[in-house]
């Protein structure tokens, strides 16, 4: 439906179309096409008065930059906007965007632990502190229940579990809670992404990976129909030997076309658009 009414660049009369395109270019795994939608989203709502367009250009850019491996640039993203909202009476609606910056605060986190950069990873977690004080200096109203946002409480779990995530902790229980909360609201992916995180965490804990199997199987199931968590759901797959529909190749066997286990995670990363040393840092630290 969408693909017909978009035959050009995005334009004032039909960028809210556009705007659904660069979701469904993320979905596809089509991420240069994603981000240069983006990037002529973002001039044409650049001149907009309007607070809630700008969220939601925010947002949408926000959410897209980790997938392509550019926390930080989500974190910029999400701090561009948030002094906008100067009282709380439209941040009802803030709550997607703030869980945007807190996950990629625990990006940034994870990845500077990683390489063992004290101070970036201080930087993230300043960063995520400062969020914290942008929702209390808001009265924590983003995360509070509202009549008119069904999503506040699922957005308020997947918060407190990116929080977590930040502080370097493995809480398998908040990812646990934050699927069972989007599941209720009918929201696949963002199920899938909670339960590839809890599969993660399991795993973060040196829990045997046949405890991280079900949650990373039932991300897998989830995750159809969007290609860059399903290629992250498979990679921590591979990476922790759990067959997922049948038994994943793994490093001592070859899979179609004589490729390795980890010859495969290296093309699916490759694919997601993620550069050489990227790579290199997820699968090699």
């Amino acid at each position: 439906m969408i693909d017909p009414l978009t035959p050009g660049p995005p334009d004032r009369d039909h960028w809210v179309v556009h705007a659904s395109l660069a979701e469904i270019d993320l979905l596809r795994g089509h991420t240069g096409a994603a981000v240069r939608r983006g990037q002529l989203l973002g001039a044409i709502t650049a001149h907009s008065s309007s607070e809630d367009h700008a969220r939601k250009a925010g947002q949408r850019a926000a959410e897209l930059a980790p997938w392509v491996g550019r926390p930080g640039g989500a974190l910029a993203e999400v701090q561009q906007v948030l002094p906008l909202f100067q009282a709380p009476d439209m941040t009802i609606f803030c709550g997607r965007l703030l869980a945007a910056g807190m996950w990629a605060c625990a990006d940034l986190a994870g990845q500077a632990r990683a390489r063992r950069d004290a101070l970036a990873a201080e930087g993230a977690v300043a960063a995520a502190e400062g969020l914290v004080g942008w929702v209390e200096r808001m009265g924590g109203v983003p995360f509070t229940d509202h009549p008119w946002v069904a999503a506040i409480p699922a957005e308020r779990a997947t918060w407190d579990a990116e929080r977590a995530r930040v502080a370097g902790d493995t809480d398998p229980a908040a990812w646990a809670a934050a699927a069972k909360t989007w599941d209720g609201l009918g929201c696949p992916h963002r199920v899938a992404y909670a339960w590839w995180r809890q599969a993660q965490a399991h795993l973060d804990a040196a829990q045997p990976p046949t405890i991280a199997a079900a949650a990373l199987r039932a991300a897998a199931a989830g995750a159809g129909g969007h290609q860059q968590l399903l290629a992250q759901v498979r990679l921590l797959a591979e990476r922790a030997q759990i067959p997922l529909d049948a038994p994943a190749a793994t490093a001592g066997t070859l899979a179609p076309y004589g490729l390795t286990g980890r010859e495969l995670a290296v093309l699916r990363l490759l694919a997601a658009g993620w550069s050489n040393a990227q790579i290199g840092a997820e699968l090699f630290t």
